[in-house]
């Protein structure tokens, strides 16, 4: 990088920069993060990758939601248009999703908890 005489410099004009120090930041959004026990700390809410990724037909998106809170998968094309919205059970789960009327094609799938969307991931529809 033009004008940095090391990384670790780069770094510390970056911290600057951004207005909060990297190091900060980092670990407030690490999944390797240890509570008070020392056991790692679960984000309330998970989506994960959908199995199997490619696929043809029906594919499985596990997820994570905490008690009580309304989630919902919704699955975009690649021009945005929604295909598909369901809503979906707390706990730790998973949802089959049958594509098979779909055009092949790469699409997103969201997961909004409690109409604030904190999660998505991308699947790959095949024919």
């Amino acid at each position: 990088m033009k004008g940095f005489e090391n990384q670790n410099t780069a770094r510390s004009h970056y911290e600057i920069a951004a207005g909060e120090p990297l190091r900060r930041a980092e670990e407030r959004w690490s999944s390797n993060k240890r509570g008070p026990q020392g056991k790692k700390e679960e984000k309330p809410y998970l989506l994960g990758d959908n199995i199997p990724n490619p696929f043809e037909g029906t594919t499985l998106i596990p997820y994570r939601v905490p008690a009580g809170a309304e989630a919902r998968l919704i699955v975009y094309d690649t021009h945005g248009k929604t295909v598909l919205s369901l809503p979906l059970k707390s706990g730790k789960k998973q949802v089959s999703v049958n594509c098979s009327t779909w055009p092949a094609g790469i699409y997103l799938y969201t997961l909004h908890v409690n109409g604030t969307q904190v999660a998505s991931n991308k699947m790959t529809l095949l024919k």
